[in-house]
């Protein structure tokens, strides 16, 4: 397993190195943060940590523009060496906390490798930030709200996640869906798109693939489409 930490504090850097290596799990350390953007979208990592010392806004503002487009977990940590207190303080926490880090790390890789379409396996599926399938409760939870899904909005839904990223057709939709046509399928498209879309007349989660069908993209590759373009502005 890999991660990648960005920080200036040599000794952070190999007291990590030495407690993450005892549970397999290896840091790619850097120091330039031009460095990071090249990370954020990559899945072969489990997560960035972030060493910020005396955090300052910029510091505040460049963590909260990763995590925009970041396809992994990204943490923070503050290796601030001003104060011996605070030195000794924060080796005994990363001591102590090396266990839970480490069982978080193997939880993110186990995720990882499970995720595509092990997904229904759990009671959620996040379709974008801020906008999950709970499956369990037939219902789409966006900006705190749950809208219910109509059994037919549910089916559509749960068919195209179980096949997430790859394209079905519209006979192959109006097929397992049991509809009379097309016009049935694009309403039900449609009414879905205005539940889990931000903006549904341009959609980002549910697409059309114009002469082939529709498919959910999964949310990593619209962020590889549009987040290292965003993060280079």
């Amino acid at each position: 397993m890999l991660i990648v930490l960005f920080s200036n504090d040599n000794y952070q850097v190999s007291l990590l190195k030495c407690i993450l290596e005892l549970h397999d799990i290896d840091i790619i350390h850097l120091t330039d943060r031009e460095q990071i953007k090249k990370y954020v979208l990559d899945q072969e990592y489990m997560a960035i940590v972030l060493d910020l010392p005396n955090p300052t806004q910029e510091d505040l503002l460049f963590w909260s523009e990763l995590i925009k487009f970041a396809s992994i977990p990204i943490l923070l940590l503050s290796s601030d060496k001003t104060d011996v207190n605070r030195v000794l303080s924060r080796q005994q926490a990363t001591l102590h906390l090396a266990g839970p880090i480490s069982k978080l790390f193997q939880h993110l890789y186990l995720e990882r490798d499970n995720r595509f379409p092990a997904a229904l396996n759990h009671d959620v599926v996040v379709l974008s930030p801020g906008v999950i399938f709970d499956v369990a409760e037939h219902c789409i939870r966006k900006n705190n709200e749950a809208l219910l899904l109509s059994s037919m909005e549910f089916k559509l839904l749960y068919f195209l996640v179980q096949n997430m990223g790859s394209t079905l057709s519209t006979d192959e939709l109006i097929d397992h869906l049991d509809l009379s046509g097309y016009s049935n399928l694009y309403v039900h498209v449609q009414k879905l798109r205005q539940k889990i879309e931000n903006d549904w007349h341009n959609p980002h989660i549910l697409v059309n693939q114009r002469g082939h069908g529709y498919k959910i993209i999964p949310w990593n590759a619209y962020q590889q489409s549009q987040g290292i373009k965003a993060l280079n502005e």
